[in-house]
């Protein structure tokens, strides 16, 4: 049961980052909504950011962004924000490397990492994956899949 639901929801996130990937280049072209340094705070503008980001879509409850570099005009990171000024993490999140291969992905709930984060090397081979507490932010373990919690 518990290997099904896993292969369930590896699909299903599989299927968001391949509709994903095909935007992205749609999305490096368009006007910026903002600018981010290296911690990924706010900056007036392009001269003084490292990171640009457009938001794709906003309602009442949340707000989800593409960022990227500003030098090589790689994706960085997807995902969905509770707050406009991107202080709180909610959702599904996905960081790349700057090849554009995935770097990790997994969900945050009230910006505190939850549940799988699934990782990977540079040349996409898996990496062990982190297992977050659902309500500390507590890392329970690093481990692979076939290991019992």
């Amino acid at each position: 049961m518990k290997a099904a639901i896993t292969t369930i929801a590896l699909m299903m996130v599989m299927v968001c980052i391949m509709s994903a990937q095909e935007n992205q280049s749609a999305n490096v072209g368009a006007i910026p909504s903002f600018f981010l340094n290296n911690q990924l705070d706010a900056v007036a503008g392009p001269e003084e950011a490292q990171h640009f980001g457009n938001v794709i879509f906003s309602n009442a409850s949340s707000v989800y962004v593409e960022v990227f570099r500003m030098k090589s005009k790689t994706i960085s990171f997807q995902g969905e924000y509770t707050d406009e000024d991107l202080q709180t993490e909610n959702g599904t999140f996905r960081y790349y490397f700057p090849n554009g291969k995935v770097e990790s992905y997994g969900n945050f709930l009230n910006g505190f990492k939850i549940s799988v984060w699934h990782r990977f090397n540079l040349d996409g081979t898996e990496k062990s994956d982190m297992y977050y507490s659902e309500e500390r932010n507590e890392l329970l373990c690093q481990c692979s899949m076939d290991t019992d919690l």
